[in-house]
């Protein structure tokens, strides 16, 4: 008699009521694996060329993130890519798995971008199933590093919880902090091209300090010299990257 939300909306079913004891069981992975490998999954077998093109980069090996951008239109778009074009950012991964998948994905008459002044591009030769060489061009993102300053006030609060909630807003930012059992959270972590919300910080802050205390401010901001942001916009082919060294946190 103890559950009665419906966690997830199914059609038809307005209410519930457990008659005897659930054993709810162990995710075999986390929400953001799943959500992850989902998301290449579908994009593998769908018919979309760039659809599957990120499916292929993203199930490498050693890959932790890919974005694909395509400029279908006949002039240079804002991101600088050469009209009728694709460009693929992707963080990890060794090149020549990397060049392999991006060829036997390519869609026909479309260019890589190559040699037009995107920063990182990384070029690799690679032999086809044919017998053919081509060229294949991706890059790798711009890595900025995001500073952090966290005010706590509370009463009571542990030594070293200034290193638990640095370390939290860094699984957050890496999209290991929640596991599957929790919903209601953002578990994806931040990506190439996304921006950066101070808010959303909050959530790992407040985790640790639970009922004893609450987080007052937070500032973020791609320099020590200047945490003073709310928001961050990061360019397209820019990787917002946390590390607990540049995370400060007062507690009063």
């Amino acid at each position: 008699g103890d559950l009665s939300v419906i966690a997830t909306p199914v059609a038809g079913v307005s209410s519930v009521t457990n008659a005897s004891a659930a054993s709810l069981g162990k995710a075999e992975e986390s929400d953001a694996e799943l959500r992850a490998r989902r998301r290449a999954g579908v994009a593998n077998l769908g018919r979309n060329q760039i659809g599957s093109l990120f499916g292929d980069v993203a199930d490498v090996d050693g890959v932790n993130h890919v974005r694909v951008y395509e400029n279908f239109e006949s002039t240079t778009d804002s991101n600088g890519l050469a009209p009728h074009s694709f460009a693929v950012i992707v963080e990890g991964g060794e090149v020549t798995d990397l060049a392999e998948a991006i060829v036997a994905n390519k869609a026909p008459g479309s260019s890589m971008n190559g040699g037009q002044g995107i920063t990182n591009e990384v070029q690799e030769t690679v032999t086809t199933v044919d017998g053919a060489t081509k060229t294949v061009t991706f890059f790798r993102p711009v890595k900025t590093t995001i500073y952090v300053d966290v005010s706590v006030v509370g009463s009571e609060l542990p030594a070293g919880i200034g290193d638990d909630i640095k370390q939290a807003i860094v699984d957050y930012a890496n999209a290991t902090l929640f596991g599957g059992s929790l919903g209601g959270f953002d578990r994806v972590g931040f990506g190439i091209g996304d921006q950066v919300p101070a808010g959303k910080l909050y959530t790992p802050a407040n985790r640790v300090v639970g009922e004893q205390g609450y987080v007052s401010d937070l500032k973020i901001g791609t320099s020590s010299g200047d945490v003073t942001n709310t928001l961050l916009a990061m360019a397209f082919n820019e990787l917002p990257v946390f590390d607990t060294t540049a995370i400060d946190v007062t507690v009063t």
